[in-house]
């Protein structure tokens, strides 16, 4: 393979992965145009919407090791859950009747 094939294809796989990149931050949004969007469309076509997305004290990575961050991440988890109760009891009455 020739240098430029090289450079030509090191160019298109970095743009698929700023593409793909892209999609996955739109995709994993807890909040803004992707969420009011979902909310929006559904609304429109008749279907329940519901998001649950507790709000944490800090970031967490996904290869967290420390309990004591852990522990703290599913307590506000809990709590947040407990105070959505309502919204957690209709979409389980949705999901039972269908």
């Amino acid at each position: 393979m020739g240098s430029e094939t090289r450079i030509f294809n090191f160019i298109c796989y970095e743009k698929f992965l700023v593409y793909y990149w892209r999609i996955f931050l739109q995709a994993t949004q807890s909040c803004g145009r992707v969420v009011d969007r979902a909310r929006a469309w559904c609304s429109m076509i008749g279907v329940p919407y519901f998001r649950f997305c507790p709000p944490l004290s800090e970031d967490i990575p996904m290869d967290e090791k420390s309990d004591e961050k852990l522990l703290n991440m599913v307590w506000e988890c809990i709590v947040y859950m407990k105070s959505q109760k309502e919204h957690v009891a209709e979409l389980a009455e949705i999901l039972r009747n269908n």
